[in-house]
């Protein structure tokens, strides 16, 4: 069950703060085919990728440079990873910009 800390008293003019609520949450960081390969079925409530977007940055450990078809075909791959995992009513958040 989750647990709720008190919310501090509101300072003059403001509202009071809403409570922390802690609940089990996972956070994921690594390589997403290799990582959410090991997640079952819809068990995420959410996802939030910021993947490369093949436009020539100079990352550490990944080609930005990919051919376009390349770049497609492993879009598809963790995208549909991504649709695997989530629960029907999931949400999925994508960093474009």
């Amino acid at each position: 069950m989750a647990s709720a800390a008190a919310a501090p008293s509101a300072e003059a003019g403001r509202p009071a703060a809403l409570p922390v609520v802690i609940s089990s949450n996972t956070l994921l960081e690594g390589d997403c085919l290799e990582s959410l390969a090991g997640l079952p079925d819809g068990c995420a409530h959410l996802a939030f990728a910021d993947p490369p977007f093949n436009i020539g940055y100079a990352y550490d450990t990944y080609d930005d440079r990919r051919s376009a078809d390349d770049y497609l075909a492993w879009s598809k791959r963790w995208m549909g990873e991504i649709v695997r995992v989530l629960r029907p009513d999931g949400t999925f958040w994508l960093a474009i910009g």
